[in-house]
């Protein structure tokens, strides 16, 4: 698989993914930006030698949410819980399910950074 092919079928989902770590989907989009660029010039070896790249590249995501969390701990991570909309709807989500939704994405909130990570990895 080429580097545009995985971008093409994996972008969304990592965008979701980033979203859900840092509730913020500007920051989410840096932050999968900046890995694709990496993951971009480390590809062939990535494509050859990691049994699955797209669990590597969602890895990748989240070790820079974590250290951009490091670095910047004065950051706020309470921003609106209808970000996740902002990026495309999601598959087969009936809107019976949006209350729980919001309930789990308030639960997750209230957890300490490493802990939401662990559990949005899952």
């Amino acid at each position: 698989m080429t580097f545009d092919d995985f971008v093409a079928e994996r972008l969304d989902p990592l965008l979701r993914y980033a979203t859900v770590l840092c509730y913020d989907p500007h920051l989410a989009k840096d932050i999968v930006q900046e890995v694709l660029l990496r993951a971009q010039q480390q590809w062939p070896r990535i494509s050859t030698t990691v049994d699955s790249p797209a669990a590597y590249v969602k890895r990748m995501v989240t070790n820079e949410f974590l250290s951009l969390r490091r670095r910047a701990s004065t950051r706020e991570v309470g921003a609106s819980l209808r970000v996740l909309d902002e990026l495309g709807s999601p598959t087969d989500d009936p809107t019976g399910q949006y209350d729980e939704r919001e309930a789990m994405m308030a639960e997750l909130a209230t957890l300490p950074r490493r802990q939401r990570a662990a559990l949005v990895m899952r």
